[in-house]
């Protein structure tokens, strides 16, 4: 930082001792607490229970992302368009059944998920027992 310049170095948080230190603590955190590992063995745990029921739902175009946060694409199996109205079922059945998501895309056709990555494991078999069960009785 010595060498630029006065005001060669321009934001509103650059340099700012507390933001670095809050930055420094995060990484830490990170580490200790292992969250990377923890975010792919959410992920993992996501796959395979959406995996166990995709032969039971044909809607089911794809399902991506890493980590904790997922995304399952829903379409009209007999059109091959999107359906945003199966995934507005899917969605009302897991929020009446105490799973919050989102819907989100271009079309509203995929369901989003975004777990906290200390979740523990008896929760997040509850979320995505829920979500399974919204994903096959919603067709």
């Amino acid at each position: 930082m010595d060498s630029v310049h006065v005001g060669g170095i321009g934001g509103t948080y650059s340099g700012n001792p507390l933001a670095c230190e809050a930055a420094l603590e995060v990484l830490d955190i990170m580490t200790t607490e292992r969250l990377p590992e923890k975010a792919n063995n959410i992920g993992k745990a996501f796959r395979a229970k959406i995996d166990g029921i995709i032969n039971k739902a044909p809607w089911i175009k794809e399902v991506r992302g890493m980590g904790a946060m997922m995304a399952v694409e829903i379409w009209d199996p007999d059109t091959g368009e999107p359906d945003k109205e199966r995934t507005n079922r899917i969605h009302q059945y897991a929020l009446e059944h105490g799973l919050i998501m989102i819907t989100a895309g271009t079309f509203g056709n995929v369901i989003r998920t975004l777990m906290p990555l200390n979740i523990n494991r008896e929760t997040l078999e509850e979320g995505l027992n829920i979500l399974c069960e919204a994903l096959i009785i919603k067709s």
